[in-house]
């Protein structure tokens, strides 16, 4: 063992990296170069080579992914042992390459130690290097801190001989830890989000320290190590033995928030060096014989979830009733396609949050009990979910009394002696519970097309009015349900004009204007186009209104409100009302309704009371 000078110096340089497995290949010989003109006389290319997998069933050496260095560490010996500091030196290419300029010519060493880190709680200390069997990195003695990454060294000679032309050196560096994940077995894949932590505990010590000299150093208990997020551990190996047993434990929730807990031992699990074991967890939960389904916001994919009313959605769709028709009052869809998968599809320009679908099937229950439960339903959305009442075990679900029901194994089922429900507290569904309003909404072309926009008062309506149009018409039947429209037609009685003045002065007027609820409530649908040349169509279930008011309905878009005044005015058409009456051309419409619309939305208070819920959407 060869001293080392007390005036070292050590280099550390940070940058970022990406992972990857590497083997380790022992440069044994000696390289030769000189000492030129150009400004770096030498140059390391730190190299990463590929891996082969272990054909183990439970081990396999790396994968094949890129190594991104965030640290590169070193120390240069001459051939008497004294740590040699050239005059200048770089660390370039994301810590891939060194050059050094300045040496002397002769025989040395340079020794490496390079991190890829993984956990930024944890941090491996470096330590000054006194000789070659001192620490060189070494790992806090907390027992619930385990290595913080990837760990590699690599050492090799060469020479510096005069006369001789720059040349660049390659070094292939070998992994000095290992890795241990823990692969969890769950009943079903909504039970893994009930996981709040998984720790290891190892009954063998791992060593401490990596030496100077890549050698290891030390003992280092592990108890406890948080692995929830990586669900992976690193460690240097036993000094004793390449196999380490020891203790899993998961931390879980239940429904009720109540914590619940699993040990599961393990033994015989490789740690060795480039190598990856895996210990496999059946985990077992006390809701795994729940049947209630959770869907979070990243279970959407494209395969099983998509926008409605894009712009992009073709004619066929967009104008056929059997896909894209609503009612009202009923703006969220739930069945099921087939008996495996629950179908949502939203009608509406806001979403909801924490919504409950429960299901009472007359065979086995005779209440509602919970099905799924979305953590969001976003605006337009429109998705399937695999969930099958069909079980070839007993199920247990709660009921809307809190009740514990089980469901008995069943291999059919009779849809027609199926209800579904939804139940959700989110402040914008609750408006949507308080319309009484049974429209049907559909959307119509009138006879345009993308080829003919046009034909007489009818223009082509794009998605994007039709998308505009389900927030106009839910604001307007939920607003006909409020106390101040009709306490507005109460301080009214009396002054909607029925007819137009007769030439003796006599004109009639509505008496009882409350029956305008009931009116309005009452339509059967509303066939929803867009016209020009004319502000509006209305009668029946026709509905058309010029491109510009679907988008301009809202306060911070109109803040008169005098836009809207035509919606009303098509409505009175739709109430039966001709222009001789206040609900086309007069007050109802134009001086009443519109500004109570207005200031609802100027307030807040309408379910869509501003432009960006959907114009901030990219269709």
């Amino acid at each position: 063992m060869k001293a080392l000078l007390i005036n070292r110096r050590l280099y550390l340089y940070p940058a970022l990296i990406i992972c990857c497995l590497i083997a380790c290949t022992e440069e044994s010989d000696i390289t030769t170069i000189e000492t030129g003109n150009n400004e770096y006389q030498l140059e390391f290319n730190i190299e990463t080579p590929s891996y082969s997998l272990d054909e183990s069933l439970h081990t396999r050496t790396g994968e094949d992914v890129e190594v991104h260095i965030d640290t590169l560490s070193y120390y240069i010996l001459d051939e008497s042992g004294n740590l040699i500091t050239p005059m200048k030196s770089q660390v370039v290419n994301a810590n891939r390459i060194l050059q050094l300029d300045g040496l002397s010519p002769g025989r040395y060493t340079i020794t490496f130690l390079a991190r890829s880190r993984k956990n930024k709680l944890v941090s491996g200390t470096t330590c000054g290097v006194i000789n070659e069997e001192s620490p060189w990195v070494s790992f806090d003695a907390d027992e619930k801190l385990a290595v913080d990454g990837e760990y590699f060294w690599a050492s090799r000679s060469f020479n510096i001989i005069p006369g001789q032309r720059q040349q660049s050196l390659s070094v292939q560096l070998e992994r000095k830890i290992g890795r241990i994940d823990v692969n969890i077995d769950v009943e079903r894949a909504v039970n893994r989000r009930l996981i709040r932590k998984v720790e290891v505990t190892f009954n063998e010590p791992t060593a401490a320290a990596i030496l100077a000299n890549g050698h290891f150093a030390g003992k280092k208990l592990i108890k406890k190590v948080d692995i929830t997020d990586t669900q992976s551990i690193y460690a240097l190996p036993s000094p004793d033995e390449d196999k380490v047993s020891g203790i899993i434990r998961l931390t879980m929730i239940d429904s009720d928030s109540i914590l619940h807990y699993q040990n599961v031992a393990f033994d015989d699990c490789l740690l060795q060096v480039n190598r990856i074991s895996v210990i496999k967890v059946k985990m077992q939960h006390p809701e795994d014989e729940n049947g209630k389904i959770y869907i979070f916001n990243e279970d959407y994919t494209p395969v099983n979830s998509r926008r409605i009313l894009t712009d992009s959605e073709p004619d066929n769709i967009l104008f056929n009733a059997n896909h894209r028709s609503f009612y009202i009052d009923q703006p969220l869809q739930v069945g099921f396609i087939g008996d495996s998968l629950l179908h949502v599809r939203f009608y509406s320009a806001r979403p909801i949050r924490h919504v409950k679908i429960m299901a009472m099937y007359a065979p086995v229950s005779s209440e509602y009990f919970e099905i799924a439960e979305y953590e969001e339903i976003y605006a337009l959305h429109d998705s399937e979910i695999p969930f099958t009442l069909l079980k070839d075990k007993e199920m247990k679900y709660r009921t809307e009394t809190g009740r514990i029901i089980v469901l008995p194994p069943m291999s059919s089922l009779d849809k027609n002696r199926l209800s579904l429900k939804i139940v959700c507290e989110d402040p914008y569904w609750k408006k949507i519970k308080e319309i009484k309003a049974h429209w049907k909404i559909t959307f119509s072309a009138y006879g345009t097309s993308a080829a003919e926009p046009a034909k007489g008062n009818w223009r082509y309506i794009r998605p994007r009015s039709c998308r505009e149009a389900i927030a106009l018409f839910t604001n307007i039947a939920w607003m006909n349900e409020t106390a101040r429209y009709r306490q507005m037609l109460i301080a009214k009685n009396g002054k909607y004009w029925l007819t137009a003045k007769q030439e003796d002065g006599s004109q009639t007027f509505l008496q009882d204007n409350l029956v305008l609820i009931n009116q309005l409530r009452n339509l059967g649908g509303l066939a929803i186009g867009e016209c020009g040349g004319v502000l509006g169509l209305g009668g029946g279930n026709t509905m058309g209104l010029v491109g510009y008011i679907f988008t301009t309905h809202y306060n911070d878009t109109d803040p008169s409100g005098y836009i809207v005044h035509t919606v009303f005015h098509e409505l009175g058409h739709c109430m039966g009302y001709g222009h001789q009456t206040a609900m086309t051309y007069g007050n109802w419409a134009q001086g009443d309704c519109n500004i109570l619309y207005r200031d609802l939305s100027k307030e807040g208070e309408l379910p869509v009371s501003e432009s960006k819920w959907l114009s901030n959407f990219n269709y």
